[in-house]
């Protein structure tokens, strides 16, 4: 089975090698310059978007390619600004706001003159802790809180957003509506929850953790594909999967993190179109959309040019099923360190011959290490990750204390090289000296 879904995961890669048309974001250089991990995405007009990335709220045209940092208006609202997920309401011009650290979903509506946006109101009970997703349809706001471990639908009544009932999902996160059912992803389980928005019973979930379809590592987004099908992001493996609405079984897939301007790193934000899906390339500062009838990457936006329109299709499995197992051990990499083997893993390196023996990799200046990649140093192990901007150079003199050295996002091992958005990195400059 593994072997197949490699196999299938394989094909999809080496189908589609034509690069995407790249595009430059314009505007004011110093707001380009603050779009850094978009995380959500979410359509306000035509060829209009709004985008999160957890501390801004950015307005993408498609269009014109022009990119701007918006002001927010707090208004009479008290309360700490941490966007993460955004849903519109075209009938009533409202833009729903899914507000983590404030612990509510704020209200908000785009100014006229296109550069801020004005706080109107909040939605939130005690019970709003953390949410990561809002979803909105016919008066209905479904709310994915991920540390209140539930979903919670409010109904707007006489003017007000009343709460109507609340269904437990452990660390919720990405969220969508069709009709009268609410879809919510659940990080713990790894599963897709199906919750009928009348009741809040839970109709039917399907999932598990794996590379396999119908398996997730890291489902943050969920959105509406067609009328009988959504759209789930896998964070961790870059994989887009289409799932029935009825069945919730996976119809198909594309994408895929991986190097190159057509690998995903990180996608935590989709958003479907009627002929293809948005898609934020959240830890590699971009923007990608992809067709919906082939699943091929048409478009790349970036604050700059990247990867040179280089294509790394036979590569792109670095992090595929078939060398990650368990599901985070990569046993096709093997490096030494101070005289022991390990393999990279999940934020670690884990003994070769015992898996519950590791050498745990700490947050850098805050920022986790994911899906860790290692290389062989003369002395030492250079390990990595592509979600990080810093990398920890092990000595073999002092495996307790690696070196913390930054070498910006999105680079990836293809072969014994780590090749990054600009290139090849020089890795003889990180050798651990050995006095």
């Amino acid at each position: 089975m593994r072997a197949l879904a490699g196999l299938v995961i394989s094909l999809l890669f080496l189908g589609f090698t034509d690069a995407p048309t790249t595009h430059i974001f314009k505007g004011d250089p110093s707001g380009i310059s603050r779009f850094t991990i978009p995380v959500s995405i979410a359509k306000v007009a035509r060829d209009r978007y709004l985008i999160a990335d957890y501390e801004h709220v950015f307005l993408f045209n498609r269009k014109t390619a022009d990119l701007r940092l918006l002001t927010v208006e707090m208004g009479s609202v008290k309360s700490k600004f941490i966007p993460t997920s955004i849903a519109t309401d075209f009938v009533n011009d409202r833009v729903f706001i899914a507000n983590y650290f404030g612990n509510n979903v704020l209200i908000a509506r785009l100014n006229d003159d296109q550069k801020g946006l004005t706080i109107t109101g909040e939605i939130k009970d005690s019970n709003t802790i953390s949410p990561e997703g809002v979803a909105y349809s016919n008066s209905v706001v479904a709310i994915a809180n991920f540390d209140g471990k539930t979903v919670q639908i409010f109904r707007l009544s006489d003017g007000e957003w009343k709460m109507h009932c609340t269904t437990p999902v452990d660390q919720a996160h990405g969220i969508a509506i069709i009709g009268k059912y609410v879809f919510s992803t659940s990080i713990t389980d790894r599963r897709i929850h199906k919750i009928d928005s009348d009741t809040c019973a839970e109709v039917s979930s399907s999932g598990g953790i794996g590379w396999s379809a119908g398996q997730y590592l890291w489902p943050t987004s969920i959105t509406q594909w067609d009328a009988n099908s959504l759209a789930v992001s896998d964070a961790h493996t870059g994989l887009i999967s289409v799932i029935d609405a009825d069945t919730l079984s996976v119809k198909r897939q594309f994408g895929g993190n991986g190097p190159g301007i057509t690998g995903l790193n990180m996608p935590y934000g989709i958003y479907a179109e009627d002929s293809d899906i948005l898609v934020t390339n959240s830890f590699g500062s971009r923007l990608s959309a992809f067709d919906k009838a082939t699943g091929r990457m048409t478009d790349v936006w970036s604050a700059s040019p990247v990867w040179d329109g280089k294509v790394y299709s036979l590569d792109r499995t670095s992090l595929a099923s078939e060398r990650r197992e368990g599901p985070y051990i990569r046993k096709d990499k093997t490096v030494t360190l101070n005289g022991k083997c390990y393999h990279p893993e999940y934020a670690s390196l884990v003994s070769c011959s015992d898996i519950f023996d590791r050498i745990e990799i700490r947050p850098v200046n805050g920022i986790f290490l994911y899906m860790v990649e290692a290389v062989q140093l003369d002395g030492g192990v250079f390990a990595f990750s592509p979600s990080a901007p810093w990398a920890l150079v092990f000595s073999d003199k002092s495996p307790s204390k690696p070196r913390p050295v930054e070498i910006g996002r999105d680079h990836w091992l293809i072969g014994e090289k780590v090749v990054g958005p600009f290139g090849v990195l020089d890795l003889d400059k990180f050798i651990p000296q050995q006095n």
